[in-house]
């Protein structure tokens, strides 16, 4: 896997210009990779400090 630039913008490493980026309800295509998307369906009500860092 290659690693990042630090001193590029993501964008500009991520996306490649000479393939079609395709997005639809169930995710996003660029080119003949598929990335799925999900959201959240629902948020807790209530959250401890730190809840996000844990696994």
């Amino acid at each position: 896997m290659p690693e990042c630039d630090p001193d590029r913008l993501i964008r500009e490493q991520f996306i490649d210009l000479t393939h079609a980026l395709e997005v639809d309800a169930k995710g996003i295509t660029l080119g003949t990779h598929r990335a799925q998307t999900f959201s959240v369906k629902r948020f807790p009500d209530r959250i401890a400090f730190g809840m996000a860092a844990r696994r």
